[in-house]
């Protein structure tokens, strides 16, 4: 007999819902869930997808074979993929995914891929909320911040050292950027941003450096920002980018807990640093 065959003892309703909620929290555990049975293969194989690690410092997701995901029906590619982080991958192959996973929302493109530039116009075609890669990458010339590539961004961490302001004063008239996040070269044109950028809930410097260092190259830039309540300081661990791809912004939901504490009075206006 079946296992599609064997009435479930939940209801079915209820049955999806289980289901669907483990592969949702853990895409790498739904290859797994699928051998279940038919029914839930037909319920979680979306989220088997909706997670595609193709990076030459991953070892851990199972897509990393360009082969493998070509063999993947490309309707269920659009639905499914949500988020993707590439890196050290041929050029052909980005172009491939950002073509045919038209769905991505939430996108890591590591640095030492070379001239990208050709990316930009499959880039302006997603539906693109979230994004970590160094934007400078995708155009041969000046950033242009009107891009639609730039059009429905919320959450946005360049890979840049060192921000030139006649580069990146532009920055301010993204249109949905809530969370920016930067390194310490970026401390300069905060202020900017700040005043300008009005949707901006919360600026945060993830900080690889011992704080003292920073606190002496930059104590002018931090003067000016202790008392802005959306400036957050934080450490940044070295897998920061390269952990759990469905964790990377998890920490502003901590800057933006911190920054309501600083509102709220519950700690000093200035605090300004998460221990």
């Amino acid at each position: 007999m079946s296992s599609d065959s064997l009435s479930p003892t939940l209801p079915p309703e209820l049955e999806r819902e289980i289901f669907q909620m483990l592969a949702y929290s853990d895409p790498l555990f739904a290859p797994k869930l699928m051998l279940v049975a038919c029914r839930v293969k037909a319920w979680v194989e979306t989220d088997l997808y909706r997670v595609l690690v193709l990076a030459d410092f991953f070892d851990c997701f199972p897509f990393k074979n360009i082969s493998h995901l070509k063999s993947i029906p490309a309707p269920l590619l659009r639905d499914s993929v949500r988020t993707v982080h590439l890196g050290g991958i041929p050029l052909e192959t980005a172009e491939y995914i950002l073509s045919t996973c038209t769905g991505i929302e939430d996108l890591l493109i590591s640095t030492g891929m070379g001239n990208i530039s050709s990316l930009l116009h499959l880039l302006g075609r997603l539906p693109l909320r979230r994004f970590v890669g160094d934007p400078r990458d995708l155009s041969d010339g000046p950033m242009d911040f009107s891009h639609p590539f730039f059009s429905q961004l919320t959450h946005l961490h360049p890979f840049a050292l060192i921000a030139f302001s006649s580069a990146w004063r532009g920055l301010a008239s993204v249109p949905h950027l809530t969370h920016f996040s930067f390194d310490e070269g970026f401390l300069h044109l905060v202020p900017h941003l700040l005043q300008h950028c009005k949707c901006l809930r919360a600026a945060v410097l993830r900080t690889f450096s011992e704080d003292t260092w920073i606190e002496k190259r930059y104590s002018r830039e931090l003067e000016t920002l202790a008392t802005e309540v959306r400036f957050v300081q934080m450490a940044a661990t070295t897998d920061a980018w390269w952990g759990d791809p469905l964790k990377v912004w998890d920490y502003c939901i901590q800057a933006e807990e911190h920054i309501a504490k600083r509102v709220s009075g519950k700690i000093d206006v200035k605090e300004y640093r998460i221990c």
